[in-house]
């Protein structure tokens, strides 16, 4: 018992330091820095010094490549070993997962463009490196909001295994629970509190990276704004063939191989030969980013329609709460699976963004 109380006061100090993390508030004379989506480039621009360097000469090395794809493995890593780590608990493991994977993706283009730079002059355009900064600080971005997304449901959850956990003991106490219900119920706290610590580091961790990468103090009070609102109208409107001959068309690797000098025959047939190998890679990876996008379209519309489910159950339990028919227990626990079927959907969207997002940067060429 007395350790079941230690952990109950530890789950509702950290349930409080919750509170405190999503509503943060500010000392009068303090002004946060607002970090939006929109104004991502602006910020990068502004506080990253790499960029500001590279800026005075128009070119960068590729030191700045080299140092975005590390930061970005390492945040990748850190998701891969978490889904790992949950991979008994299916949701948990699989937001882990997909996070992993939309910063592989971005790892993945900023490798191909580290590629052509070294395949090439060595050196690329401050434009294009801009954009490979941008690129990846939305990744982050989206995945900080994906992760807080879960974390706040997860504070709902860790306290529907808490007062479960009471209950349980009130009725082994009067005999109405066996010693197995009572640890089954302790476990289950203990286990959602952890996820509620794992959801907060990595929250604090990817928001460290945004900050670090963005040229931001640490210590600097900040507000990171959400994800827009998808635009599903554009995405059902893309035109697959034109996208590709854009893609072509931006694609550095495609332009060296076009502009190379050809004197003789054998130098003809060897340009030909590689601008038809870098115009089939181009056409390949986009293609394969406009069939990812439609798949996460999919994993969206299906996540709305789980959501339409969760909602009218949650409106059933409202009416329940009002008519006191619930347990406080019974209620915690309606209201975290709405949280989650909420948290669901909003994943989603955000993975499909991400998705539109990368298949953006493939026909700009980045």
């Amino acid at each position: 018992m007395k350790s079941g109380k230690k952990l109950a006061a530890i789950l509702t100090a950290a349930c409080c330091l919750a509170s405190l993390f999503v509503f943060p508030s500010f000392a009068e004379d303090e002004e946060a820095v607002t970090i939006e989506y929109e104004n991502l480039r602006e910020l990068l621009l502004e506080g990253n010094q790499s960029l500001k360097d590279s800026t005075d000469t128009y070119f960068t090395n590729l030191e700045n490549y080299q140092s975005l794809i590390a930061a970005m493995t390492d945040e990748r890593d850190f998701m891969k070993l978490k889904a790992k780590q949950y991979e008994d608990d299916d949701e948990t493991s699989s937001q882990y997962s997909q996070n992993a994977a939309n910063l592989t993706n971005s790892i993945s283009q900023l490798t191909k463009q580290l590629g052509r730079a070294t395949s090439t002059s060595g050196f690329l355009s401050t434009d294009k490196t801009i954009d490979s900064y941008v690129m990846s600080a939305q990744t982050i971005m989206n995945s900080y909001n994906q992760m807080l997304l879960n974390y706040n449901a997860e504070v709902k959850t860790a306290a529907a295994a808490e007062a479960t956990y009471h209950t349980a003991m009130l009725q082994y106490s009067s005999g109405a629970a066996t010693e197995a219900d009572l640890n089954n119920a302790l476990n289950s706290m203990i286990q959602e509190q952890n996820q509620l610590e794992s959801y907060q580091i990595q929250v604090e961790s990817l928001k460290n990276s945004l900050l670090t990468m963005l040229g931001i103090d640490a210590g600097t009070e900040v507000v990171i704004g959400i994800i827009p609102d998808l635009d599903i109208e554009a995405i059902e409107s893309i035109d697959l063939a034109a996208d590709l001959e854009k893609a072509v068309g931006n694609n550095s690797s495609v332009q060296s191989a076009r502009h190379t000098n050809a004197y003789t025959a054998s130098d003809r047939s060897t340009k030909a030969h590689n601008e038809a190998v870098a115009e089939g890679t181009v056409r390949a990876d986009l293609t394969d980013s406009y069939e990812q996008l439609m798949a996460e379209l999919k994993e969206y519309e299906a996540a709305c329609d789980a959501y339409t489910a969760a909602k009218i159950s949650y409106e059933s339990l409202q009416r329940k709460k009002s008519a006191g028919m619930l347990t406080e227990a019974e209620y915690l626990t309606g209201e975290a699976e709405w949280l989650q079927a909420v948290a669901s959907r909003e994943t989603a969207a955000m993975d499909l963004s991400q998705a539109y997002d990368s298949y953006q940067w493939e026909v700009k060429g980045v």
